[in-house]
């Protein structure tokens, strides 16, 4: 049951609870952290609202692209691989930039080619 709850804290973290800075600033303060071990930055795995990089987005990206046959050219294995934790938040090296360039450009490309398509936006 701990882990359920974790997880749905993991997914309703919102980015409106990051201030300018990207620190967090919700609720997740106030509750115990216990069950993560301290581990905060675990939160922006799943939904991060410091600045969007998550499994996520990996996830919906990738199978989206497939199933509407419109390629996705984003190395999510190595931006996973060459991530590093600093100060309780999940970094990624300055050499990475061109990867996260493309991880967003893919998510524009999927944005105008198919998540605001004609049929798609009738369905």
């Amino acid at each position: 049951r701990a882990d359920l709850e974790v997880v749905k804290e993991m997914i309703s973290i919102d980015k409106k609870d990051y201030d300018p800075m990207g620190n967090y600033t919700g609720a997740w303060n106030k509750r115990p952290k216990l069950h993560l071990g301290g581990k905060m930055y675990l939160y922006e795995i799943v939904a991060n609202g410091r600045n969007s990089v998550d499994v996520d987005k990996f996830d919906y990206l990738l199978r989206d692209g497939h199933a509407c046959g419109v390629p996705t050219a984003f190395d999510y294995k190595r931006l996973i691989q060459l991530s590093k934790v600093v100060n309780e938040r999940i970094c990624f090296k300055e050499t990475e930039a061109h990867t996260l360039y493309s991880l967003f450009h893919c998510r524009a490309n999927m944005h105008l080619t198919v998540y605001t398509h004609a049929k798609a936006k009738a369905i």
